[in-house]
């Protein structure tokens, strides 16, 4: 760990660094752009600001006031680790790499240290006094969409505007998805009247892993935890769910009302009784799949959903009703593609 490039080496692409030096390539607020380059930009600003380094200043205004006490920013050898992997089965070249972009992708943290983060975040969100981790104008103005379901360093979508969080994607292997839920209609009055939904505000889930291929296990984990817990479905940072295809729910009874859905659908598909009253899937004249329920929460915006797993197949189902109509999106897991299927007359 000797000769780690410094956050300016970073900025001016010096010194061993693997990035190009970091440029403007846009105008100020002229739209949304991920940029980790400007992340270590804000970090030398706050060390030049108050004449210390970044992990001493985060350790001293976040973690240690927020009991984060395994949490940290460092670029030298550390011991306690999960030790990257591509897929579980084969173990990257290198456990890890240093990062000097250490405001950017530095920070060696758990699942309940992130969760503590979380929680002081939503409790900023209620509480007009000093008690928390932020005033609450503060916690409102970094939690307010600026573009693109973006707020201040936290995805934020307006719509629905029921949860905020982040992902987690550093190489060689590790991958984290990072959500709380939180009413972000700030503007709403939270009373019996609101249309505004009644949320547990102090609900939240941190999946960490050590695997290049961890996205898809996040979204299966924090789809199923929301469905045992009975939270809302999570607000995705792009807009809609993710097309990962959910844990299958085998002991699971569907709802009976599937049964409007027997008929045949567009692009070969379609829905038919099996044995046992069990509701099955058929394409063009492949044998029938039977589907079985899916370890997710329902979407809030059709007025019926009804999510099923394609029985060993990185497909799902979602059987719905949307203004009067009736239909069936199907997802593609290995594609990563929804495609809504309309009945045939």
């Amino acid at each position: 760990m000797n000769n780690i490039p410094s956050a300016l080496d970073v900025l001016a692409g010096k010194g061993g660094i693997n990035t190009k030096h970091v440029h403007l390539e846009g105008l100020t607020g002229h739209r949304f752009s991920y940029s980790g380059g400007g992340m270590t930009v804000l970090q030398l600003i706050l060390e030049q600001i108050t004449n210390q380094a970044l992990p001493d200043l985060v350790r001293e205004l976040v973690l240690d006031p927020l009991g984060m006490h395994r949490s940290f920013y460092a670029v030298s050898k550390e011991e306690n680790y999960a030790i990257a992997q591509y897929t579980g089965f084969m173990a990257c070249e290198v456990p890890y790499r240093a990062n000097p972009e250490q405001a950017a992708a530095g920070l060696w943290t758990t699942p309940t240290d992130l969760l503590k983060l979380v929680r002081a975040l939503q409790r900023s969100l209620k509480v007009n006094d000093y008690t928390g981790l932020l005033y609450k104008e503060v916690a409102q103005e970094i939690l307010t969409e600026i573009s693109g379901t973006m707020a201040m360093g936290w995805f934020a979508p307006r719509e629905p505007g029921i949860s905020f969080g982040h992902g987690g994607s550093n190489e060689p292997g590790w991958r984290c998805f990072l959500v709380g839920y939180a009413n972000l209609d700030f503007g709403a009055a939270e009373d019996l009247n609101s249309d505004v939904p009644i949320l547990d505000t102090d609900c939240g889930i941190a999946v960490m892993t050590n695997s290049a291929a961890g996205t898809n296990i996040c979204f299966k984990l924090v789809n199923a935890i929301a469905y045992i817990k009975g939270w809302s479905s999570i607000s995705y940072w792009y807009g809609s769910p993710a097309v990962t295809i959910p844990f299958a729910l085998k002991s699971h009874e569907i709802d009976a009302r599937w049964r409007r859905w027997i008929r045949k659908w567009s692009n070969g598909w379609a829905i038919v009784e099996g044995a046992e009253c069990q509701v099955m899937a058929r394409f063009r004249n492949l044998s029938a799949i039977k589907l079985i329920a899916a370890a997710m929460p329902a979407m809030k915006h059709p007025k019926m959903e009804l999510n099923m797993v394609l029985e060993g197949l990185a497909m799902m189902m979602s059987f719905q009703e949307q203004e009067g109509e009736i239909l069936v999106v199907l997802w593609h897991g290995s594609s990563e593609t929804k495609s809504i299927l309309r009945r045939i007359k």
